[in-house]
């Protein structure tokens, strides 16, 4: 996971605290990382990211962050800003009628 959570740290900008409020996390933990990392948004998610899986053990899995990030309707971006990654709905939801399938 440890490669994937440096790709999502690097691509995922200011939505980091979507991404935190979608992990569960008070608004004052958002203001402490924050605080802690003034400067780096990728030091803001590594932080948050590192701090949800030792909340979550082994509960935090690739697929339940990429489960959050579906979920808080956040697109990886690289560099440039152009959208490397969106994560599909799962199966189960690309049949159900909303999605117009």
């Amino acid at each position: 996971m440890d490669g994937e959570v440096r790709r999502i740290a690097d691509t995922i900008g200011k939505d980091w605290k979507l991404l935190a409020f979608q992990l569960d996390f008070q608004r004052a933990d958002v203001e402490a990382i924050e605080c802690a990392y003034p400067h780096n948004p990728s030091d803001r998610v590594r932080a948050l990211l590192d701090a949800w899986r030792q909340r979550e053990g082994s509960a935090a899995t690739v697929g339940s962050l990429h489960d959050a990030l579906r979920t808080a309707n956040i697109q990886l971006r690289n560099a440039h800003h152009e959208v490397i990654c969106v994560i599909p709905p799962p199966p189960s939801e690309l049949s159900n009628p909303k999605f117009g399938a």
